[in-house]
């Protein structure tokens, strides 16, 4: 991308397609506010293309009757010319009680999915009489769902969700009411533990399982905290905390391959790279503090494979792309010094999505 004037009034982004394997676009008649891609066992890491894709995903609208969940099939291919294709697009939809806040897939059973409704129930889901439909023609574009389980327990709707990476059934689900409740399962069925894991003050927005310790997670909240739990601990209290930020902090990730590393995201349009093992010290630090990016941090994740890459999801509409481990000297483009925009080398790459609302656009 090429970005022209000063950071504050970029007017244009120019997209070279060049630089994408795949590219191609959906656009949904409902809105997601959450959805998750579902693993499949048969999708082997460096596949080469065509892929199919399969994605889970809730709307939020209005009138609680008519929200859904949607399984989409994506079939990304090329013709006989070896000419990559609009993807072909199936879709099979039931009924959702209530707006979707956040909705994730079991790793170890991507049929089995967590539903977060605005109602304040949290939904569990079986899928897997949708994934056969999908592969069978015709298709029925609408099922009747049976729930596999409902908990009504938390005092609030909320947004923080997490399947146990290596661990099948256990889930972590967090409320506005700054409360974290853990599932154990049982049979066909879950057993949610009564006394919930309390510290933090306010809505807890997000919950991470470690990828490598697996009795710890970590929460973040709009009390500005990141907190580090055992669930091993009777008392139910936080290991390890820190304020990571001036305002909400929206998302936190793990490190896969060091995981002592957590990168936080938050409301005040900044991300931090921290150390969890500098926590218990007086006035902790991150070890890096990014405030390049203009909107709200609402996703951001690091590389399953890569330390220190990372891609980070912003409000303004904008994907970036980061490797923290390069120098911080910063590139500057631009003819004049009214026209100069600063670049931390650390920024690799961004992803503009076109919004009828959003000043920038791509040619």
């Amino acid at each position: 991308m090429v970005l022209n004037n000063t950071k504050t009034t970029v007017k244009q982004l120019v997209c070279e397609l060049n630089n994408y394997v795949s590219y191609f676009k959906l656009r949904m008649q409902k809105p997601f506010l959450s959805f998750d891609f579902l693993r499949q066992s048969s999708f082997q890491l460096g596949a080469k293309y065509p892929h199919t894709l399969y994605l889970i995903g809730g709307t939020q609208l209005g009138n609680i009757k008519e929200n859904q969940m949607t399984l989409l099939k994506i079939d990304n291919y090329k013709d006989k010319e070896n000419i990559f294709q609009d993807p072909l697009v199936e879709t099979i939809t039931w009924k959702h009680p209530g707006s979707c806040n956040k909705i994730r897939s079991m790793p170890q059973n991507p049929n089995v999915i967590s539903s977060w409704s605005d109602l304040g129930t949290v939904y569990i889901w079986n899928c897997k009489f949708h994934f056969k439909a999908l592969n069978q023609l015709p298709l029925k574009k609408e099922f009747r769902s049976k729930i596999l389980y409902k908990f009504e327990g938390h005092k609030k709707e909320g947004y923080a969700m997490d399947w146990h990476p290596k661990k099948t059934g256990i889930l972590l689900t967090g409320d506005c009411y700054k409360n974290i409740y853990l599932w154990h399962p049982k049979e066909n069925n879950w057993l949610v533990e009564a006394i919930p894991f309390k510290g933090h003050t306010n809505s807890v927005e997000d919950i991470k399982w470690s990828p490598n310790e697996k009795n710890v997670f970590a929460s973040c909240s709009a009390d500005k905290s990141i907190r580090i739990w055992d669930i091993r601990s009777k008392k139910r209290k936080s290991c390890l905390s820190v304020r990571a930020h001036n305002q909400d902090v929206n998302v936190v990730s793990w490190n896969a391959i060091n995981d002592c590393l957590m990168v936080s995201g938050s409301d005040d349009c900044s991300f931090k790279v921290w150390d969890i093992r500098k926590f218990d010290r007086i006035n902790p630090r991150p070890i890096a503090h990014f405030t390049w990016c203009e909107g709200a941090i609402t996703s951001i994740e690091f590389h399953p494979f890569q330390s220190s890459t990372l891609i980070v999801g912003q409000e303004n509409n904008q994907v970036t792309f980061w490797d923290i481990s390069l120098e911080k000297e910063e590139k500057i483009f631009g003819n004049s010094k009214s026209e100069d925009v600063r670049i931390p080398p650390q920024l690799l790459f961004i992803h503009q999505v076109i919004c009828l609302y959003n000043p920038f656009y791509i040619e």
